[in-house]
């Protein structure tokens, strides 16, 4: 994405003239794209992301945060062991959140982790997007940057994804590098692409199942061009043991003991498709998404890596997806929501990407789309919870760190957010022990805060 100003030679444009050239000049993909509308989505996106970055920068410590900031950094294997064999399978995850939490004093070192770790999505994004569907780095930031603030506008999860730091590491880390080994796969890096493949499944058991759909989907793209397919068969035969070796962890079934399943499974699991299929729908229909795609389809141009045949597994990817959520967990917590959505705005993203040369949309679209996506983040519900929070978060986060000094815990007014992760008013509730250990005292109670969940840890 390039502006260019020029001049006849011999000439001295004034103001208004070199800003009628610069609109004229200012380019996406080699389309047109018209200034004054550019502008009030660029700073909208940029309210966005600073509204994020101010909570970001209050971010505290939150639930399992403690626990792991008290493992060392030395016993990070020993404890991904342990987690594996009596808690879950994500044996990667369970090295990196010790390891690096035990590291930092956490009151101190969550809102770098958090800021690291989101800037580390946004670039896996751009990396993604440079290699699939833009002619620019600055045409993918640009596109990456409108994807980010349309997923903050609709998702129902950041707190627990973008703003929690075990949360952060299980589902934005994981899916950062997901991204990173799909690009690679793009350019045949193979040995990166194993590499970073081999990480992100043994982080999550759903980044696993999305990037083995996603490997089967580049079989079938590239069936026909055997020096490509080969080493793909092979990442796809790795990503599916490692898969397995997650999915079928002794945590997960000695985990499945502690959770009070929902008597009558297969309604609940009806119920959990239903959810789903209406939060899709909710999210295909925002407005700040429908500018989102507006502007993918007035913009993109024929790229060799969209087409239709490489579409059918997209579907096949977001349908497993929502089955795997549905019976594993009968849709999840806010944070599995958050990933599906993420996922699911991909596969629109290069849907619209695919439909774009079919379609003649002219500069007037390109208006449309972008003051139509600026209204849709503005007006958003999660937009205006980010402000509110945003006012909240310096005293929130006050209040916290007196708690951390004084050792007494009242109820504290929560800005809605962050992740509520809060002690509970059982000191024997795992969480409560946890904040009690990482601060050296015997226990931790706090009467006038929530009681804990029935669900055991």
């Amino acid at each position: 994405m390039d502006a260019h100003h020029a001049s006849p030679e011999g000439t001295q444009p004034d103001r208004r003239s070199l800003l009628s050239l610069a609109a004229h000049r200012l380019t996406f993909n080699g389309r047109e794209i018209p200034l004054i509308p550019f502008v009030i989505a660029l700073l909208t996106s940029i309210f966005v992301l600073f509204t994020l970055g101010f909570l970001i920068a209050y971010g505290m410590p939150m639930a399992d945060d403690f626990r792991r900031g008290t493992v060392g950094w030395q016993n990070a294997i020993f404890y991904a062991d342990s987690e594996y064999m009596h808690w879950t399978g994500r044996w990667t995850s369970q090295v990196i959140e010790p390891g690096l939490f035990s590291s930092f004093d956490l009151y101190h070192s969550v809102p770098f982790i958090l800021a690291v770790l989101f800037s580390l999505r946004l670039l896996a994004l751009i990396y993604l997007f440079r290699h699939t569907l833009t002619r620019s780095r600055a045409s993918a930031a640009c596109l990456s940057t409108l994807f980010v603030v349309t997923w903050l506008s609709v998702s129902p999860g950041i707190g627990e994804s973008t703003l929690w730091a075990t949360g952060a590491v299980e589902y934005e880390l994981s899916l950062s590098v997901a991204m990173f080994a799909i690009a690679m796969i793009s350019q045949s890096k193979w040995i990166a692409a194993g590499l970073m493949l081999a990480v992100a499944v043994t982080m999550h058991e759903l980044i696993a199942l999305v990037l083995t759909g996603t490997c089967v989907n580049m079989i079938w793209m590239h069936r026909q061009d055997s020096r490509r397919v080969r080493p793909l068969v092979l990442l796809t035969l790795a990503s599916a043991i490692l898969t397995i070796g997650v999915l079928l962890a002794p945590g997960n079934f000695e985990r499945s003991l502690q959770i009070d399943w929902p008597t009558h499974k297969l309604l609940a699991f009806i119920a959990a498709l239903v959810r789903m299929v209406i939060s899709a729908l909710v999210w295909t229909t925002s407005p700040v998404t429908i500018g989102l795609l507006l502007f993918v389809i007035g913009t993109c141009e024929q790229n060799r890596q969209v087409r239709l045949l490489n579409l059918i597994g997209w579907p096949c990817v977001i349908i497993g997806l929502v089955l795997a959520i549905a019976a594993i967990v009968y849709g999840g917590p806010a944070r599995v929501q958050d990933l599906l959505c993420f996922v699911y705005l991909l596969f629109l993203i290069y849907a619209a990407a695919w439909f774009a040369p079919k379609i003649k949309a002219g500069r007037r679209i390109r208006i449309i789309a972008l003051l139509l996506f600026s209204f849709g983040a503005v007006t958003s519900g999660n937009v205006r919870e980010m402000v509110g929070s945003a006012f909240q978060a310096p005293e929130w986060r006050k209040a916290l760190l007196d708690r951390r000094t004084t050792h007494h815990f009242d109820r504290i007014s929560w800005p809605h957010s962050y992740f509520r992760g809060d002690v509970t008013s059982d000191d024997k509730n795992w969480n409560n022990t946890s904040v009690a250990k990482y601060l050296g005292i015997a226990s931790v109670s706090c009467p006038s805060c929530e009681p804990p969940p029935d669900a055991k840890r």
